[in-house]
């Protein structure tokens, strides 16, 4: 097997070629393969931050008497420019990281407007628990855009409640010191969404195309969002994290979207060669580093487009629905085996 087929390996997660070693967290050492005398570490679905790499170079010296000169990190972080880290979109590889949820989406692409008047606005899936997202969630109840909305929420209850009203303060004081969670939605549970086949383990977890047929946008809560770097590692790594999930390429693939994320998410996405809707939102929340005033921007959009009557949605919606088809072709089309022949360059290049 040459170092190319090896390497589709890796980035695939294989279990037949895959001997990995857990140095810490989600970082996987390939200690028995060499790329020009370097190491490969994956971070896979995850991302790394300036804590994460500075604990990882510290374990890598004292417990594999390793230093970054003798690894790559293939990495999900799409802003952090170290000489031994190499950015690598799993997601985008193997498609919204879920083969067979890949396969029922394809379904759904290149196909013609079907013209109806929609029911609902917009989509917005709250999987795991984030505290960006319980605030999202309790504004938009606030703001009276949930009834106009399909919206999942897999956490909720009094218990939950009860914990995360302190919790959030304590974690992000500084952010969410003026947040106060309104018990009459939280307490009323959880909200589960239909999954695309719910008899099926991997298919239950992939939204139901219905949604997207029947709402006009989506609102996509991404995993990472609080992306502030500690001021002792400012000087160090002064890049804020970019990193996007499955759940960005998804709503890509069939709606206007606005993502609750990191700072840059959409200009990385038009360097690819996708398109960004304006028509719709003020995208100047891209650019807003601050944490506060990002989430501040976001929810201004979401609210205003919440009182447009369904029938200008629709309007907006038609006059871009070519580029919806413009972004399914693109990621569809996407050259995946070229994405491993320039990651092996890169490698190369680093390892010099």
């Amino acid at each position: 097997m040459n170092n190319i087929e090896l390497l589709k390996g890796l980035v695939s997660n294989s279990g037949e070629i895959s001997k990995q070693m857990d140095v810490f967290d989600f970082y996987r050492l390939y200690n028995d393969y060499d790329f020009n005398g370097r190491k490969l570490i994956f971070t896979h679905h995850e991302c790394s931050d300036a804590l994460r790499i500075k604990k990882l170079l510290k374990i890598l010296k004292s417990e594999y008497n390793m230093s970054k000169n003798d690894i790559v990190i293939i990495d999900g972080n799409h802003n952090l420019p170290l000489d031994f880290l190499i950015s690598w979109d799993t997601y985008l590889y193997n498609p919204l990281g879920d083969k067979i949820g890949w396969e029922y989406y394809k379904k759904f692409l290149f196909q013609e407007n079907d013209n109806k008047l929609k029911t609902k606005k917009f989509l917005c899936m709250n999987g795991s628990f984030q505290p960006h997202r319980v605030v999202l969630l309790n504004d938009l109840y606030i703001n009276n855009c949930l009834e106009d909305s399909y919206c999942s929420n897999n956490f909720g209850g009094e218990e939950f409640y009860n914990w995360i009203k302190k919790q959030i303060k304590i974690d992000w004081n500084e952010v969410w010191n003026d947040v106060e969670l309104e018990k009459d939605f939280w307490v009323g549970g959880k909200k589960r969404l239909d999954g695309a086949d719910d008899s099926d383990e991997h298919l239950s977890i992939q939204t139901h195309i219905k949604y997207f047929k029947d709402s006009y946008f989506s609102v996509v809560p991404e995993t990472w969002f609080n992306n502030q770097i500690p001021d002792e590692l400012v000087k160090e790594y002064p890049n804020t994290p970019l990193k996007i999930t499955e759940k960005t390429w998804r709503a890509l693939l069939f709606h206007p979207f606005i993502i609750l994320g990191c700072p840059y998410t959409l200009r990385y996405l038009r360097g690819l060669g996708f398109k960004t809707f304006p028509e719709f939102f003020d995208e100047s929340y891209d650019m807003i580093e601050d944490v506060r005033e990002r989430y501040d921007a976001v929810l201004e959009n979401i609210i205003r487009l919440n009182k447009k009557p369904l029938e200008e949605l629709k309007e907006m919606y038609d006059s871009v629905y070519d580029k919806i088809l413009h972004n399914q072709r693109v990621f569809h089309d996407w050259d995946r085996d070229k994405l491993v022949l320039d990651l092996y360059e890169k490698i190369m290049e680093k390892s010099k």
